[in-house]
């Protein structure tokens, strides 16, 4: 079922998905949503990684829409999502350092708890990506910023999340 509204998604337009602490809870449903190469749906790209338990898809995207690409990156918190997530700082760094190719923009979804540690992401990034946005609060909260090297951020995209958790659930 979860496939079923993946796919429906991608014919309204949307280029990526991405997901956070529910994005495996219904995982048997999901077919083949995370590995399948063309798959709108990513997932956090920070979970930590076994040799003998191999975490289905990837944890980010490019878009490429009228000459322009885009980068879009999914990371999570550990803080209070009870995921085995990979350190977000040292994760996000790891990524931006090994791209080679160019961007014309990036974006970085970080699904978190709280927004003290999405506002320090924010300056960590600052200058490095396009915009952080925030995901798994569910409430939008208006407080966006530029901070001081460009880099946008937005503590909580709203209902984006609670229409992929709603999605989730069937």
């Amino acid at each position: 079922p979860i496939e079923k509204h993946v796919e429906f998604m991608k014919e309204l337009g949307f280029d990526v998905l991405t997901g956070g602490n529910h994005v495996f809870s219904n995982f048997k449903a999901a077919g083949d949503i995370f590995s399948h190469p063309d798959s709108i749906q990513i997932r956090p790209a920070n979970y930590l990684e076994h040799p003998d338990y191999p975490i289905p898809g990837r944890g980010w995207k490019v878009v490429e829409k009228n000459g322009q690409r885009l980068l879009v990156i999914n990371i999570m918190s550990g803080v209070f999502l009870h995921d085995n997530m990979d350190n977000p700082f040292q994760s996000i760094d790891r990524i931006l350092l090994g791209i080679t190719e160019k961007y014309d923009a990036i974006i970085v979804d970080f699904h978190r708890e709280t927004t003290a540690e999405l506002v320090n992401m924010a300056y960590f990034l600052d200058g490095r990506v396009s915009m952080v946005c925030g995901t798994h609060k569910h409430v939008q909260t208006n407080d966006e910023r530029i901070f001081p090297k460009g880099t946008g951020m937005i503590p909580d995209l709203g209902m984006t999340g609670q229409l992929w958790s709603y999605l989730g659930q069937d």
